[in-house]
């Protein structure tokens, strides 16, 4: 099983990570999280968010995931 989210780093999460059976699930509900993030950040965090959601699309192999942008900790961690 695999969990994705964000949460925003030294601080309780703004809600419960996301369960899925595939890897492949997990990274589409990320990517859909960085989408709706990049539609409420200032242009700042835009490029970085881009950048990220980018990788992610790309990626095929199931892997652990986790990077800072946008003033939250996004993952994907295999449980």
């Amino acid at each position: 099983m695999w969990i994705s989210g964000f949460n925003t780093p030294g601080y309780l999460p703004d809600m419960d990570p996301s369960e899925h059976e595939d890897w492949t699930d997990a990274r589409t509900s990320l990517v859909w999280w960085l989408e709706q993030a990049l539609e409420h950040e200032d242009d700042i965090f835009s490029k970085e968010i881009l950048k990220y959601i980018a990788l992610l699309e790309r990626s095929d192999e199931p892997q652990e995931v986790g990077f800072n942008v946008a003033n939250y900790h996004w993952f994907i961690t295999n449980v």
